[in-house]
């Protein structure tokens, strides 16, 4: 995930630099590209939409099925952690 992020950011950058004809040898940062342009970074956006939809199940009125879902807490053997402890216990034999 991060090396995507990275990744598209360096595309932005390239791509406003050529809109502002600028080069490498320039040495001008990211971040005044930007304000010049009054622009914001591109992996901004979705950061916000996912916080903004994290906020979505919290507001909502406890009778939605959503938001029971959300809150729900599942009972029961965790067979994730289940698999792990017999992993460790053959290992130790």
């Amino acid at each position: 995930m991060r090396t995507q992020k990275s990744r598209l950011q360096a595309i932005e950058v390239k791509f406003l630099r050529r809109t502002q004809n600028l080069k490498m040898q320039d040495r001008m940062r990211n971040e005044v590209i930007r304000e010049r342009l009054e622009l914001t970074e591109l992996n901004e956006k979705p950061e916000k939409q996912k916080l903004s939809w994290y906020g979505r199940p919290i507001r909502m009125e406890n009778d939605k099925q959503v938001k029971r879902i959300w809150e729900a807490k599942i009972e029961g053997r965790n067979t994730k952690n289940l698999m792990e402890q017999q992993c460790t216990r053959k290992k130790r034999n």
